[in-house]
C-alpha cells in the first residue's frame, strides 16, 4: 500500500476513536491485522491480539475525561509506517485503570503531547507504539514524583 493509503488507515481509525459508540468500535476492529500488537512505551504496558484491544478501548472509552479529545498536529507516513504526533486535552474527574494508573481525580485539566507509530502491513495495524512524557502526565495529575 501507499504511505497515503497507510495515512488514510490510520486517520479513520483514529476518527473513530473520537467518537465512543458501537458503529466506530468496528471501524476500528477492521482496520486492525488479528494479531495486532500494542505497546504504551512509558508505561511497560501491552496487549496482544483483537480481543485485547477491543477490552483496552472500551474502558480507555469508560475512562475518558467527559471533555477529552486528541488533536493531530503532525502525520506523515511510509509504505509500512505511520507516525502521529498530537495532544490529549481532558478535564480529569476519574482515575485511568485502564492504563494503571491510580490517582485522586480533582478535576484537574491536562495536556500531554504525544507521537504514536503505527506499523501497517496488508491495509491493517499490525503493530503500535505510544511514545509520552510520563512524569509530565503525572505531574499534571498531581502525583507527585521524586525529585534528586
Amino acid at each position: 500500500m501507499s504511505a497515503q493509503d497507510n495515512l488514510d488507515v490510520i486517520r479513520t481509525y483514529w476518527d473513530a476513536l473520537q467518537h465512543p459508540d458501537p458503529a466506530s468500535l468496528q471501524t476500528m476492529m477492521e482496520r486492525m491485522d488479528d494479531d495486532i500488537g500494542w505497546e504504551v512505551i512509558p508505561l511497560g504496558l501491552k496487549r496482544q491480539g483483537k480481543e485485547q484491544m477491543r477490552q483496552l478501548i472500551e474502558r480507555s472509552w469508560a475512562d475518558a475525561p467527559p471533555d477529552g479529545w486528541h488533536e493531530i498536529t503532525n502525520a506523515f507516513a511510509s509504505d509500512d509506517w505511520v507516525c502521529l504526533e498530537y495532544t490529549a486535552r481532558g478535564t480529569m474527574t476519574k482515575e485511568l485503570p485502564h492504563l494503571n494508573i491510580r490517582y485522586q481525580p480533582t478535576g484537574q485539566k491536562m495536556e500531554l503531547r504525544a507521537v504514536d507509530v503505527f506499523q501497517i502491513k496488508s491495509g491493517k495495524i499490525a503493530l503500535a507504539r505510544e511514545y509520552y512524557d510520563h512524569a509530565t502526565h503525572m505531574r499534571q495529575l498531581g502525583v507527585e514524583t521524586a525529585t534528586t
